[in-house]
């Protein structure tokens, strides 16, 4: 995985499952990444990498968290949305991938970076 500008991972806030969680997170951060290298990031970012923990709980509010660059030169940064929300989706791939955008446009506004767009 060390190609991979993003790094998704993801945490349950509240009791559930979501069905195909894992592979939908990973095929989202494979595709993210590509489009993040192709707008310019690998090369302006003052981090290699960013790592985006996807929480799913109660909360409707998709707070988003963005964190400090870590050791490893990662941007550490969260979003929370309703667990109901990735359960009930006809593409939970696609739900992932507009979550992870909205991040990474907020990290673009921050460090000066190209917004990225699927």
């Amino acid at each position: 995985m060390n190609d991979y500008l993003l790094l998704l991972g993801g945490v349950g806030l509240v009791k559930g499952k979501v069905k195909g969680f894992g592979p939908a997170l990973l095929q989202a951060s494979k595709d993210l990444s590509e489009c993040m290298r192709l707008s310019g990031w690998s090369t302006s970012a003052p981090f290699d990498k960013v790592s985006l923990i996807v929480k799913y709980g109660a909360d409707p509010s998709q707070k988003v968290e963005i964190g400090r660059i870590n050791k490893h030169k990662e941007l550490e940064a969260s979003i929370q949305i309703p667990l109901e929300q990735l359960q009930n989706s006809s593409s939970l791939e696609a739900e992932i991938k507009e979550v992870s955008v909205h991040v990474l446009n907020l990290v673009s506004t921050k460090y000066g970076l190209p917004k990225i767009t699927v």
